[in-house]
């Protein structure tokens, strides 16, 4: 198995034992057509761009890709401005639970560097009629890894 491969599968499970009672997103990429219940409190993993920062031409390729754990809170109906200053909050809390498991080394033995880069912002998802409204914060992390071409 590639080394990618071993860090897509840690990634939730390094979550998953930060973030109690989120439920995880069968689809980050697209979080309006997760189901709501998962979007009420809910987490996925999104892999975004990778390159290559070494000019070594060896049978190692070093890798550098980042990646997105996105938490989604639900906003409930009657909704006043504490309460939703309460569920931001609590979005941010968790984000720097998050922001420690990774900073902490949860893919040391995987991926040596990993570190978070940066967020869009806590932004606002309308699923439509008796969908709901939520909040969202995706969270951006960079590692570093390197895989065997010769396999």
């Amino acid at each position: 198995m590639s080394k990618i491969s071993s860090i897509y599968d840690a990634i939730p499970t390094a979550v998953e034992a930060v973030l109690t009672g989120y439920k995880r997103m069968p689809n980050a990429y697209e979080p309006e057509k997760c189901p709501t219940t998962i979007l009420e409190k809910g987490y996925g993993v999104t892999m975004g761009p990778a390159e290559n920062p070494s000019k070594d031409q060896s049978l190692q390729l070093q890798v550098r890709r980042q990646f997105a754990v996105i938490m989604s809170r639900i906003l409930p109906g009657d909704l006043d401005a504490a309460a939703q200053q309460t569920i931001e909050k609590a979005l941010l809390e968790d984000q720097l639970l998050v922001i420690r498991t990774f900073e902490r080394g949860a893919l040391s033995s995987l991926a040596p560097i990993c570190r978070y880069f940066s967020d869009g912002g806590i932004t606002y998802l309308d699923v439509g009629e008796g969908g709901g409204r939520y909040l969202l914060l995706a969270n951006v992390f960079a590692l570093q890894y390197a895989e065997n071409l010769q396999a």
